[in-house]
């Protein structure tokens, strides 16, 4: 079964860098508005993947 949560983030996707263990969605949002995203994704692929679709 995925658990979703805890999950750690990377400052600027790199895994090389600071990182952070978010434990559930409104933390990570928060961390994400700090620059810190999943291990590889880029900081412009992270800063719009909470945008809402535009109908």
């Amino acid at each position: 079964m995925f658990q979703e949560f805890p999950k750690c983030l990377y400052r600027g996707g790199v895994v090389d860098a600071e990182f952070c263990v978010v434990l559930d969605p409104q933390e990570e949002a928060e961390a994400r508005q700090d620059g810190f995203s999943s291990a590889g994704e880029s900081q412009e692929k992270a800063n719009t993947k909470r945008k809402p679709k535009a109908e």
